[in-house]
């Protein structure tokens, strides 16, 4: 239902529901992505989450505030690295009846949840912490340094960087730094442009940014639907060239390309000359990270590119 609700309202946010082939293409390919897959098959709430965030975003595109900032409140109090970076392109237009909205009803969810468990005795502030300590000296799952192997199905930036600097503070600070300077560049470039021109492509953009500073596992790139909305959209000009560009780092995303050669080379299908060189472990295995910086970078400057086209227009 929530993979439909996703699907369903961005053809409706695109205008293209009225080109059957367009249409079809745009349903087909969120089928064969990998991570909407991989959050169904898991029943993550990563994937409900997304389908909330985009009717929050179509309920914004029709100026329903109040709505879209219940929406996404109730999106960031479950997942809130997924839809906080969203709402930042509304505060930065200054949606403030959104952003309060959505802060209170963030808020009042968490809130609700701790005096519900006040009352039924539940010790929640001690397994909170508990829980904290846990993961962050004992968590080998999320862990993306070398000591956890199955560290390559994280898709954020870390462990991709710890490869190269062989030190997870490094790694941390670099992510973090590049997370910072690619938002920064985001917001200069959007807050030059016109709202209406840029929201799909902005929304887009945030979006992959924020996949790569902080933890996200790969059913959370199910994000790569509203960049992919944005790229379908575009039949003609220069936009296009940018748009096919972005399809294809998109691509890898269509087969779940990591845990595939995990598996391979732990069956030892892959020659343990690959697996020890040093392009296996800063490029091979994380390259779904890098393809998702490169978009990043891609869906950049398209923005710049439509805000050009305004000027000249």
């Amino acid at each position: 239902m929530s993979f439909a609700t996703t699907v369903g309202t961005l053809i409706q946010i695109s205008g293209f529901q009225d080109d059957p082939l367009r249409t079809l293409a745009f349903i087909t390919v969120c089928l064969a992505l990998a991570p909407f897959q991989t959050g169904i098959a898991n029943g993550n709430a990563s994937i409900l989450v997304i389908g909330v965030c985009v009717m929050a975003i179509s309920a914004a595109g029709s100026r329903r505030d109040l709505r879209a900032g219940l929406l996404f409140g109730l999106a960031c109090s479950l997942k809130p690295h997924v839809g906080s970076f969203l709402v930042l392109f509304y505060v930065l237009h200054r949606r403030w009846r959104l952003f309060v909205t959505a802060l209170a009803f963030t808020a009042v969810l968490a809130l609700a949840a701790i005096l519900w468990m006040h009352l039924y005795g539940v010790s929640w502030r001690q397994d909170y912490f508990h829980n904290v300590k846990i993961l962050a000296t004992d968590n080998k799952i999320d862990d993306f340094t070398s000591a956890n192997p199955s560290r390559f199905m994280l898709i954020n930036l870390q462990p991709a960087l710890y490869s190269f600097t062989g030190s997870a503070s490094s790694a941390n600070v670099l992510a973090w730094s590049v997370g910072v300077l690619l938002v920064g560049a985001w917001m200069y470039l959007i807050t030059r442009g016109h709202e209406s021109r840029l929201e799909l492509l902005a929304l887009g953009t945030i979006a992959v940014i924020g996949l790569l500073p902080v933890y996200h596992r790969l059913y959370d790139a199910s994000l790569l639907a509203i960049p992919l909305c944005w790229c379908l959209r575009q039949r003609t000009g220069e936009l296009k060239y940018t748009a096919l560009i972005a399809l294809l780092l998109m691509a890898p995303f269509l087969v779940p390309g990591t845990a595939l050669l995990q598996q391979l080379a732990a069956q030892g299908r892959v020659r343990v000359s690959w697996t020890r060189s040093w392009w296996w472990d800063r490029i091979v295995m994380p390259h779904e990270t890098w393809a998702l910086l490169l978009l990043c970078l891609v869906l950049l400057y398209g923005i710049e590119q439509n805000r050009s086209s305004a000027a000249r227009s």
